[in-house]
């Protein structure tokens, strides 16, 4: 199932970095307390790829539609994060908006 998701990048444990939004090819059954599979994560990666549902919404209407919210994700560095957003916009498709 396709579904819309937005999750927040935090470039240390109190800065936030930007959010990231865009639309995925989630399993189902899908419910806030799973994971979900985000990014092939790499030998050594300190992302694993993977995070948490930390809400979802089943919107109703001419075409039925999922948005989930993901846990956010810390970055040990500003250029852990960049570098991140990167292989996201160019391996998955998603949308970076950085926060000023």
């Amino acid at each position: 199932m396709m579904a819309s998701i937005d999750f927040s990048i935090f470039s240390s444990p109190t800065k936030a970095y930007g959010s990231v939004s865009g639309e995925i090819d989630v399993p189902e059954p899908v419910s806030e307390g799973n994971e979900v599979f985000i990014l092939q994560a790499g030998k050594g990666d300190w992302f694993s790829g993977k995070l948490k549902i930390v809400f979802m919404n089943r919107l109703q209407g001419d075409s039925e539609k999922t948005v989930i919210g993901l846990e956010d994700v810390v970055a040990p560095t500003s250029e852990a994060a960049r570098d991140l957003i990167i292989r996201l916009e160019n391996e998955v498709g998603l949308f970076f908006d950085k926060y000023d």
